[in-house]
C-alpha cells in the first residue's frame, strides 16, 4: 500500500482493512506500540499506520480553513456570574499534580504511547489532564472524538480538560462543546466509553488553586489570531490579570507566541498578549500546535510548546530570530536534539506554592526526562 495514499477516515487503525503481517502485529501490545528499540522508530512506519499523510492533512486543513474562516463561530456560553471559572477536583489544593499535553487527536501510535504512559497513576500520579488543543484530527466530529479522545484515553481514569485547537474549530466547535461543555454526548458513545464530561463553563475559562496559582485557558481560534470572540476574550483576560493579585499566573493557549518554526500567527499573538503579560505575574505560557517540545525563556517568562502528544512530529531548526512588538529581537535555540524526536508530555507537580514541571518521553515507562523547570 502506498503510504501517501489516504485511507478511509471512518476506519480506525485498529480496524484497518489492510491485513498486518505477523512482524507488524507484534508491535501492537498493551503498552501501545514498539518504540523501545530506538527512540522515534517503530516496527511499522507511522506513515503506514496513519490513514493520511502530512501533505493530506495540510490540504484538508486548508480547505476547512477556507470554508470556515468567514464565520465568526458560536457565541460564548452565557456567564453564570463567576467569569467562566472552573474548579477541578484535586486531592489537595496545596499538593496536587496534573498532565499537560497537546495535539493528541491523531489516533496514532504516538498518541497511544502518551495515553498509556499517563494512565500509569503509580508512576505519574495526576488529578487531571489538560489537552493543549487539537483534541481531534482532522476536522472535529463526534465520531472523530470517539477515536481521538474516548478510545485513546479510555484507560486514563481522571478528568480530561482541553482548550480548542484549530482542528477542533473546523466544525465550529460542535463536537468540542458536546464533549467538554454540555455533556450531550451521543448515547452509543456515552454507554460504550462512560465518558465523564468535565462540563467546562466555556471554551475559554480559568482555574484558581488557592491564592497562589491562576491558570487562564484562552481560545486562539482557527487562525491563531484570536479571530473568534477576540474582543470579548481580551477584555475577559484583562479582568483576570488585574484581579490575579499575588498569584502566579499561567496562560494556556493552543497557538504559541514563540516557536522555532516561526508561523505567521505568532507575530499577532505577541502584539496582543505580550503587553498584557507584563501587567501580572505571568510565569509561563503553555501551548501546542507545533508538533514538538520546546521551551524558551523570554523576559523571565517560560514559553513552552508541548505539541508532541500524538500527531506526526515536526523537525525543528537549530535556531530562529524573532522580532518582538517593541522592535527588539529574541534568538531562540533548539537546546536538545530530543525536542522533535520523542512523543512526550509534561507532568506538573504543585506543592508549597511551587510548580515543578517535568517533560517526559512517552516511549518507555518510566520515560526519559527531556526537561525540568520550576515556576
Amino acid at each position: 500500500m502506498d503510504p501517501m495514499q489516504p485511507r478511509d477516515p471512518e476506519v480506525s487503525m485498529f480496524e484497518s482493512k489492510r491485513p498486518l503481517p505477523a512482524a507488524e502485529r507484534d508491535g501492537f501490545r498493551h503498552r501501545g506500540f514498539s518504540f523501545r528499540k530506538k527512540a522515534g522508530t517503530t516496527r511499522t512506519h507511522l506513515s503506514k499506520l496513519m490513514w493520511q499523510s502530512h501533505q493530506d492533512w495540510l490540504r484538508l486543513g486548508t480547505s476547512c480553513l477556507v470554508r470556515q474562516f468567514p464565520k465568526l463561530g458560536p457565541k460564548p456560553v452565557p456567564d453564570d456570574g463567576r467569569g467562566y471559572q472552573y474548579s477541578p477536583s484535586v486531592s489537595d489544593p496545596d499538593d496536587f499534580s496534573f498532565i499537560l499535553v497537546g495535539d493528541t487527536g491523531m489516533n496514532s501510535p504516538g498518541q497511544y504511547l502518551v495515553s498509556t504512559a499517563i494512565s500509569h497513576q503509580t508512576v505519574y500520579p495526576s488529578d487531571f489532564c489538560l489537552i493543549l488543543g487539537d483534541v481531534m484530527y482532522p476536522a472535529g466530529g463526534a465520531e472523530g472524538y470517539r477515536y481521538g479522545l474516548l478510545e485513546a484515553f479510555r484507560h486514563y481514569k481522571k478528568p480530561i480538560l482541553a482548550v480548542p485547537g484549530n482542528h477542533d474549530w473546523y466544525d465550529q466547535l460542535e463536537a468540542y462543546r458536546r464533549f467538554f461543555i454540555s455533556g450531550d454526548i451521543p448515547s452509543h458513545l456515552s454507554s460504550e466509553y462512560a465518558w465523564a464530561s468535565p462540563q467546562l463553563p466555556n471554551w475559554y475559562y480559568y482555574m484558581d488553586f488557592g491564592n497562589a496559582l491562576r491558570v487562564i485557558c484562552l481560545d486562539t481560534g482557527i487562525s491563531g489570531e484570536l479571530a473568534q470572540n477576540q474582543e470579548a476574550q481580551l477584555d475577559w483576560l484583562d479582568g483576570l490579570l488585574e484581579t490575579a493579585g499575588p498569584r502566579k499566573v499561567i496562560l494556556v493557549t493552543h497557538h504559541p507566541l514563540y516557536s522555532l518554526t516561526q508561523r505567521p500567527h505568532e507575530r499577532r499573538l505577541r502584539q496582543w498578549l505580550l503587553p498584557r503579560l507584563k501587567k501580572a505575574n505571568v510565569v509561563a505560557v503553555f501551548s501546542g500546535h507545533d508538533h514538538s517540545y520546546q521551551r524558551h525563556v523570554v523576559a523571565g517568562c517560560h514559553h513552552v510548546v508541548q505539541g508532541a502528544g500524538g500527531a506526526s512530529l515536526h523537525p525543528l531548526p537549530d535556531s530562529a530570530i524573532v522580532v518582538n512588538p517593541d522592535g527588539t529581537r529574541t534568538v531562540l535555540q533548539k537546546q536538545s536534539a530530543f525536542w522533535d524526536k520523542h512523543y512526550s508530555f509534561i507532568h506538573c507537580q504543585y506543592r508549597s506554592g511551587q510548580l515543578t514541571c517535568t517533560t517526559l518521553s512517552a516511549h518507555e515507562v518510566p520515560g526519559y526526562r527531556l526537561d525540568r523547570f520550576v515556576l
